[in-house]
């Protein structure tokens, strides 16, 4: 709670909403000091960087600079409420609660200024009582990440959650302002906790399509995170074990045991013992996990449209013909259900229904039409078979079609 003259205002009154990703307006250019940008018409000019460091960008790369960090603050904390309105005194408040009432508004009358001339005059917008940032004014790589979070499955969107996150919210970037540093915490632990969320999705998609080099890449951002996150941890183990590096994966366990003693002073949970176990024992949980990684790589060479799908029906193959076919690359099809092509009302139900009736016979053949990226149709006999492993297992399956 800080005080401005007669005014009490709670940092809690000024906690971010949930926002979303605005589309392009029209509205004029931003200006670096002395130099006015050019202007483009119809999308946002200014790219505001909200991890790891505080950055200001045009939307050529070029990197836009605040005169004072508290002009920095200003900026990205209304970008970060797009079209929320903010009493003056509120945000005096927030930046300069700490000097007397006309010290700061007279402070945020010159940040205002500044923030105009470091970033446009379309950043702020204000009247007699309030400032916003209008939602077309900028593009916040943080409420990006909360918008791509609600498309839940999307693998793409998890991808580009995964790379936008580049370190905590606004990280070292405290103003020794009680409220707006306790704003600042608050959405680092928000925004940590969500995308810590988003990549444990996407670890399991790509531990499940036997992308280890991935998979890895992802369970190591997520240490970052939380570095006693064991889910990530016998992820990683796992992803040694498939890649034939068992002595990595004993090696990691080890690492593992001995800090989380050390700093924790308890002993890892039991599953990730049991996976140590198996590894030890020369018999890997990744078992299933190589073996239809291999069918796939086997059946992908076939001159059809082939999707390889794991026991949860998942895609963990597709071939160039079925990307030629249908118009998604692997990378798109990847983790996701082979209903995304049935036409044409994209049944959910439609794709495991074909599976067990797969299952039961041995195989499931029928004339069917598909639907491309594009949206255009195509005419398949479509034929699908369960795959299983050496002793017997189910692992997958895959279908392929020959155009009618």
């Amino acid at each position: 709670m800080a005080k401005l003259g007669g005014l009490r205002i709670s940092v809690d009154s000024l906690r971010l909403g949930s926002g979303g990703l605005a589309t392009c307006g029209g509205e004029g250019v931003g200006m670096t000091r002395g130099q006015k940008l050019a202007s483009t018409g119809g999308c946002k000019t200014l790219l505001v960087k909200t991890f790891g460091s505080l950055r200001f960008e045009d939307r050529n790369g070029r990197e836009l600079r605040a005169p004072t960090r508290k002009t920095a603050a200003l900026a990205a904390y209304l970008a970060m409420r797009p079209d929320k309105r903010v009493a003056r005194e509120a945000v005096a408040c927030l930046l300069w609660g700490d000097k007397k009432e006309t010290h700061a508004r007279h402070s945020l009358s010159q940040a205002i200024s500044d923030v105009r001339h470091a970033f446009g005059e379309q950043l702020i917008r204000v009247d007699s009582q309030f400032l916003w940032s209008p939602a077309e004014a900028a593009e916040v790589d943080a409420l990006r990440i909360a918008d791509l979070a609600r498309g839940r499955g999307i693998t793409e969107g998890l991808e580009v959650v995964e790379s936008l996150y580049d370190g905590d919210f606004l990280q070292g970037f405290e103003l020794g302002q009680e409220d707006f540093d306790c704003w600042v915490l608050a959405e680092r632990e928000r925004l940590r906790h969500l995308a810590h969320r988003v990549m444990t999705g996407l670890l399991a998609t790509r531990v499940r399509a036997s992308q280890f080099n991935a998979a890895l890449a992802t369970a190591q951002k997520i240490l970052s995170i939380e570095p006693f996150d064991e889910t990530a941890h016998r992820a990683i183990m796992r992803c040694y074990a498939q890649q034939g590096f068992p002595r990595r994966a004993i090696d990691h366990f080890k690492a593992l045991e001995l800090d989380i003693r050390r700093e924790l002073g308890v002993e890892p949970d039991r599953p990730t013992v049991e996976v140590y176990r198996e590894i030890v024992r020369g018999s890997t949980p990744a078992n299933q996990g190589r073996t239809l990684s291999e069918y796939a790589f086997v059946l992908e060479q076939l001159p059809y449209a082939v999707a390889v799908t794991d026991t949860d029906n998942r895609i963990v193959g597709w071939n160039r013909i079925a990307e030629e076919t249908f118009g998604y690359s692997k990378a798109e099809m990847v983790g996701r259900s082979p209903t995304l092509v049935y036409a044409p009302d994209h049944d959910s139900t439609l794709a495991d229904q074909i599976l067990q009736k797969a299952i039961a016979g041995g195989r499931w053949s029928s004339d069917v039409t598909l639907i491309a990226k594009d949206g255009s149709f195509r005419r398949q006999r479509r034929v699908v078979a369960p795959l299983f492993g050496p002793e017997g297992e189910m692992v997958g399956a895959f279908g392929h079609g020959l155009a009618l």
